[in-house]
């Protein structure tokens, strides 16, 4: 049975609503119309809300990463920089270490040679170039010398002759210091014709340096 009703939205009472319950109550068809209608309106609002979230939710996570990947940046820059300040402040120690043995080699090794005095660089150089001039070394061997950290002469404590000092300097000491000193030191008595003897200083050797350089007869020398 079709059944019109009209309804007065200027003029709708709560008579009228409740007329209205009453239809809804007696006509299924039109319930499930108006409640479909109703919720259909109110899904939407929902579902447009979830979306809106979720973009926020989206652009706060960009933005978190955005500043993650900064703050991971920043870290990675830092820790360069400090490795850079690391490396630089070892090198500056080095060159300090080297200057203290090369201008003052009596203060510190003079418990190896007595008159110890540090070699000069005029009088290195003609050492070298007579050396090269009669064959004694090559010219590669000279490259390899001119690379001494620092060169003392003096007086050997046991019988008096010559002895040179070939002094590899580091902050701190390690294998490859001990040979570069053992090698060198070779090569500047092939050079002169004379001793000399192989010596490490730095303001630490390790341990186990230490034992290679008593078992070869190279001596150590810690800068206080």
């Amino acid at each position: 049975m079709f059944m019109w009703v009209k309804i007065d939205f200027v003029a709708f009472t709560v008579s009228d609503f409740q007329d209205l319950l009453d239809i809804l109550q007696s006509n299924r068809a039109w319930r499930e119309d108006m409640r479909r209608v109703l919720l259909d309106e109110e899904i939407a609002r929902v579902w447009k809300g979830i979306d809106e979230l979720r973009q926020s939710i989206r652009e706060l996570s960009d933005q978190q990463d955005s500043r993650f990947s900064r703050v991971d940046s920043n870290i990675e820059g830092v820790k360069i920089n400090v490795g850079a300040v690391e490396i630089h402040l070892a090198k500056l120690k080095g060159e300090h270490l080297e200057s203290a043995f090369r201008e003052r080699p009596f203060v510190y090794l003079s418990r190896f040679a007595r008159r110890l005095r540090k070699v000069e660089d005029a009088e290195f150089g003609n050492l070298i170039e007579d050396a090269i001039d009669t064959s004694r070394i090559t010219e590669a061997e000279a490259e390899e010398l001119k690379r001494l950290d620092a060169i003392a002469k003096g007086k050997s404590k046991g019988d008096g002759t010559n002895l040179y000092l070939a002094v590899e300097v580091s902050y701190v000491v390690d294998m490859h210091d001990l040979e570069r000193a053992e090698r060198r030191a070779a090569l500047l008595a092939k050079a002169t014709g004379e001793s000399a003897q192989a010596v490490v200083a730095g303001n630490t050797i390790l341990s186990e340096v230490r034992q290679v350089a008593e078992q070869r007869g190279i001596y150590c020398v810690i800068k206080e």
